[in-house]
């Protein structure tokens, strides 16, 4: 990839991308979660709303990708058992999963041996005990009603299947029934593009009962700043870059993470039972079929619960970072 905005505005990259999101539709993927402040996070209230417009960046300088992926576990045991998602208490496992970085990780060694007896007990503590898949992309916050300070700033934003799959209908609109004079055929654009991109309008909402993005929508395509490319080179500079949160140096090794495992399973660490936000909102629909966990084998016959989002914080409302929480959780702390 070129180092300039010249090349870059030259370059188009659509159909390339187009491939990756067809690998993501078929998943097999993997981040370092980072409570720092150049993570974005949309503010929401106690009925469980909030909106901001925001805009995905091109990749950054010199990387070839305007997202990464990270997959991770995050299951909690008591008494030698695992627990349904939303339990309280118990000792918790959650870390990132080193087929994130194409390595074998050792949880999902286990959830594949328990998945091939074809026990269903065993299905489901694999299930259980599944993958989470997180997207990391660049965005540029253009308006943040709760945090206007957070305005014209580049952030890292990390986001799950609902919003990836806002992006993919973009870049590949749905086909419309030819005959209904009504439906509108959206063109096809890539989000991520400086010139022919659009911003985001994220909105979330309860509907009934669960969090949901069904209300977020693409504006009309449109330059940033009206194609400027002064402006628009100052932004794509301060880009974070994406390639170094897949850095292996931070990633547990697979006896780190073993090791983890057994103190989880049985019992050793000490656990917290003091109010622990609600992993469901922690669960990836996408991976609620665990349709895999070291190879890229996928299984399709099981049968998915109510959906969930785990593009919503753990716990709405909570001034606490919810992946540091849960590690706080998982350390024993």
């Amino acid at each position: 990839m070129g180092n300039t905005l010249a090349e870059l505005k030259k370059r188009s990259n659509f159909s390339k991308l187009l491939e990756e999101v067809e690998k993501i539709k078929s998943p097999e993927s993997g981040i370092k979660n980072y409570e720092d402040d150049r993570l974005w996070k949309l503010t929401i209230d106690k009925a469980g709303n909030g909106s901001a417009l925001i805009r995905f960046l091109d990749a950054p300088q010199g990387e070839d990708s305007p997202w990464v992926t990270i997959y991770k576990h995050a299951f909690s045991y008591i008494n030698g058992q695992v627990q349904p998602q939303g339990a309280k208490g118990g000792v918790w496992y959650i870390e990132n999963s080193l087929t994130s970085i194409g390595q074998q990780d050792y949880v999902g060694e286990q959830n594949s041996e328990l998945w091939n007896t074809g026990v269903e007990s065993n299905k489901e503590i694999a299930r259980k005990r599944k993958r989470t898949l997180n997207y990391y992309s660049n965005i540029l916050v253009i308006k943040d009603p709760d945090h206007p300070e957070n305005n014209g700033k580049v952030f890292l934003f990390r986001y799950g299947k609902k919003i990836f799959d806002i992006i993919a209908a973009a870049m590949q609109p749905p086909e419309v029934d030819p005959l209904d004079e009504d439906a509108i055929v959206g063109e096809a654009f890539n989000p991520f593009d400086f010139w022919s991109g659009a911003n985001l309008a994220l909105r979330i909402n309860k509907v009934d009962g669960w969090p949901s993005y069904v209300n977020s929508k693409f504006q009309k395509p449109a330059p940033l700043f009206k194609g400027d490319d002064k402006k628009i080179e100052e932004i794509w500079k301060q880009e974070y870059s994406l390639k170094e949160l897949l850095d292996p140096k931070h990633f547990k090794s697979y006896e780190e993470l073993k090791a983890r495992y057994l103190k989880v399973v049985n019992g050793i660490s000490a656990g917290t039972v003091a109010d622990e936000p609600d992993v469901n909102k922690f669960v990836d629909e996408k991976d609620e079929d665990v349709p895999n966990f070291n190879s890229e084998e996928s299984f399709q016959d099981v049968k998915s619960p109510k959906p969930k989002d785990d593009d919503v914080p753990f716990d709405v409302g909570d001034d606490e970072d919810d992946l540091s929480f849960f590690q706080k959780l998982a350390n024993g702390d």
